[in-house]
């Protein structure tokens, strides 16, 4: 098996990134492109809930994760909303197989999986465990994911939230940036928060 010293990586990334910084860019926040989903002009919909508000510090790019209900509150299927006006949206079946909501191109092309929402025995009335996938480090040879576990019920309200495995809801998501050479690579960390400001009615 190849055993790099930690002087042989750093130079190793240090010379992937300068012998073609142009592509050495594997995470751009300002694009949300999924995987296998169609991508549109989002239009404001009645049925729209927001449920987590996502923003980071390596872009002022912004995206909000909405369910659309139905008649009975129940969630009909999952929507992706970004600052740019875009929209993609995903069944609870697509759900369940992970669906890949955002894609990226690493250093040689391949794609990488930023971030993918996944759910076993997600319940369209009662909610589930879903589960956050995320691309710590898209540099080859380093390549590193992380997830975390939240629940998605209907409260007593029919409201929609999100809770923390401590049972601590939550509306906002922060993706902290990974940085390598001054260059966005992955997200290190994803803090969870409160937002009064963010709305569960989308207006």
């Amino acid at each position: 098996m190849l055993r790099l010293s930690s002087r042989t990586k750093s130079l190793f990334v240090f010379l992937l990134f300068f012998s073609g910084i142009e592509s050495a860019y594997p995470v751009n926040f300002d694009f949300w492109v999924p995987r296998d989903l169609k991508v549109y002009e989002y239009e404001l919909n009645a049925e729209d809930r927001r449920i987590v508000h996502i923003t980071t510090d390596a872009t002022d790019g912004w995206a909000d994760v909405m369910v659309a209900v139905g008649p009975q509150k129940e969630v009909k299927f999952f929507r992706l909303v970004t600052s740019g006006g875009h929209a993609t949206e995903f069944s609870i079946g697509k759900l369940r197989e992970g669906a890949v909501l955002k894609t990226d191109h690493g250093i040689n092309g391949e794609e990488l999986h930023t971030v993918t929402l996944q759910s076993d025995s997600f319940d369209a009335f009662s909610g589930g465990i879903l589960r956050l996938t995320y691309l710590v480090n898209g540099v080859p040879l380093f390549q590193k994911f992380e997830s975390f576990e939240l629940k998605l019920e209907r409260n007593r309200a029919d409201q929609w939230t999100c809770e923390s495995n401590e049972g601590v809801p939550f509306n906002s998501l922060f993706f902290r940036s990974h940085r390598v050479l001054g260059q966005v690579v992955g997200v290190s960390a994803v803090d969870e928060s409160w937002n009064r400001e963010v709305a569960y009615q989308v207006q």
